[in-house]
């Protein structure tokens, strides 16, 4: 069984996005295929920018969607001084829709994990110093540390330079924070508070710079205006495609193309050896799970090193044996390199760098398992516990608004096998976070058979006293603050704070055990466009809104201004 801290950070890497919906892309037999062309590289990018729509998406969605790595977007802000295109929010609930914006075009990206650190946008700057200024470069500095430490990259690619070139004083931030932040992560004397806290020093093993042209002295050019006969498009469309959500900026324009889509880097560090013009920026770097200790710079217990050897044969077969008509064909290869993987974590225990690549891939391994199946779990609320529709029943879940401190609900959680290939089921159970407690489900083995939904009912209580989970944990007390302080500093740099209920099912496929999670949800009426699917989060019993939020009141002006009047 896991330890409650490590299924706790699983659970915040794949919920990750707090996507409600997987994109069509993502789904089926190019979902699953996609899935396993991740677990066959250990590597990974971190991109940094400085406010959402900065990004590369289309070399995200290359280094992702055709390369496999783990691609983690870090952006400084959440674009709150932007324009809004779409409404009248401005300022903090601007950069709450910009957030939210940014979580979708990533889905289109492949972003595996997406971060934030506590600057604001103040808006449009031409020089470096007076962001650095206006935010406090230690401040920022702090932070793109403390995410290089969390999500340990192999590789840093800065989206902008850190000069002038960048055309504005927060992108010359970003790029400049990139490249010196990686170098300091690796320090445990630069902000050692970090590490009392538990993370551990960091060095990526190269970082790049973009923004170079065709004529510079650049490293290594990325075409994400490759075609992917899997997903029917060039990478370059299907980030453009994603673009397109951060609507308050850009009015939802889809702008596709054909042809190279060629962008431009410079390597500014290396650990390893890479030559001078490089065909990837994986030269040089040994991506197999047969080559992470050496990658690591660590020596193997034991027998790892031909576990691990297999674990990359598990893979090769599980490409081999995929099928499109048939992606379930590739499971058994699957279980046989998640239980490899286990074997190697069993081993490793005093050695945490392996352990977190280890564990992401182990995420990985399940995530390919339920995909090829395919299995589909759903957790939806209902007003009323045990009211659902059963499966195979006509109509929708019921709606409900979002609840309260002091109700009571149910969640009635699906777990359907929409493949042919049965499942032992061991078990379904709720995730709860302070405030929210849930009914037991008992323990128990059961087969799932193919073209089978099982349901599950669950009673929830929401406490008297339980906080207010829809307030983000981050906030300002006056509008001339230019970062943000953290009601609760263990989400640092999350989007939003994690889900307050997550309904886990766990089942097992060849004697090997994989678990399914979903946050839980519930549909909310949006007439006359039918509904909507939010997270469930508590609000306020009671909530009062003032417009217009000022108003002249003649009652405090100075009696001789009244009389001038």
């Amino acid at each position: 069984m896991r330890p409650l801290r490590h299924t706790a950070i699983l659970v915040c890497s794949a919920l990750a996005t707090l996507a409600s919906q997987p994109i069509s892309i993502d789904t089926g037999a190019a979902g699953a295929w996609q899935k396993i062309q991740k677990l066959k590289t250990t590597a990974s990018v971190l991109h940094g920018t400085a406010h959402p729509d900065d990004e590369h998406g289309g070399v995200l969605a290359k280094l992702s969607r055709g390369d496999g790595a783990r691609v983690i977007l870090l952006t400084l802000t959440r674009g709150e001084s932007g324009d809004n295109a779409i409404g009248p929010q401005l300022f903090e609930a601007l950069g709450l829709i910009r957030t939210d914006e940014l979580l979708t075009a990533d889905k289109y990206y492949g972003v595996d994990e997406q971060y934030f650190s506590t600057m604001i946008d103040y808006g449009f700057s031409k020089r470096l110093d007076e962001t650095t200024e206006k935010w406090g470069l230690d401040n920022a500095f702090r932070d793109v540390v403390r995410v290089i430490r969390m999500a340990r990259p192999w590789i840093v690619l800065s989206r902008f330079q850190g000069n002038a070139r960048d055309g504005h004083g927060s992108h010359s931030a970003a790029g400049l924070l990139s490249q010196q932040a990686s170098e300091a992560a690796g320090d445990p004397a630069r902000f050692p508070e970090q590490i009392a806290e538990g993370l551990r020093p960091w060095s990526p093993l190269k970082v790049y710079m973009g923004g170079g042209r065709a004529d510079e002295n650049w490293t290594v050019r990325i075409d994400s205006g490759e075609y992917n006969p899997v997903l029917g498009d060039s990478y370059a469309n299907i980030a453009s495609l994603g673009l397109s959500f951060q609507r308050s900026q850009n009015g939802g324009r889809y702008v596709p193309g054909t042809g190279l889509s060629l962008a431009y880097y410079t390597r500014t560090a290396s650990r390893v050896p890479a030559p001078e013009k490089e065909n990837s920026i994986f030269d040089g770097i040994d991506t197999s799970h047969a080559g992470l200790f050496k990658t690591l710079g660590r020596t193997p217990p034991a027998g790892v090193d031909s576990t691990l050897a297999g674990i990359d044969a598990a893979i090769g077969r599980a490409i081999a044996t995929f099928t499109f008509t048939d992606p379930s064909s590739s499971v058994p290869a699957l279980a046989e390199g998640l239980s490899l993987t286990r074997d190697v974590i069993a081993k490793c225990a005093n050695e945490p760098d392996v352990l977190h690549a280890l564990r992401i891939k182990e995420r990985q391994f399940e995530d390919a398992i339920t995909a090829a199946l395919p299995l589909e779990l759903s957790a939806l609320a209902n007003p009323t516990p045990g009211l659902a529709p059963r499966p195979g029943s006509r109509g929708p879940a019921a709606t409900m608004p979002a609840p309260v401190p002091g109700q009571t609900f149910g969640v009635d959680v699906t777990l359907a096998n929409h493949g042919k290939v049965p499942v032992e089921l061991r078990g379904v159970r709720m995730m709860t976070t302070p405030g929210f407690t849930a009914s037991v489900v008992p323990e128990g083995s059961t087969p799932l058979r193919g073209q089978v939904a099982v349901l599950f009912f669950f009673s929830i209580k929401v406490g008297d006293d339980a906080p207010i989970t829809s307030k983000p944990y981050f906030g300002r007390a006056a509008f001339t603050e230019n970062r943000y302080t953290l009601s609760v500093p263990s989400s640092f740099g999350r989007p939003f704070s994690p889900p307050s209920l997550v309904a886990i099912a766990k089942y097992a496929i060849n004697g090997v055990e994989v678990e399914i999670m979903e946050g839980v949800k519930r549909r909310e009426a949006n007439l006359p466009y039918g509904f909507v699917v939010r997270e469930v989060r508590t609000v306020p019993r009671i909530a009062v809104t003032v417009s217009p939020m000022t108003q002249w009141c003649l009652c405090r002006l100075p009696p001789a201004l009244l009389i001038s009047t």
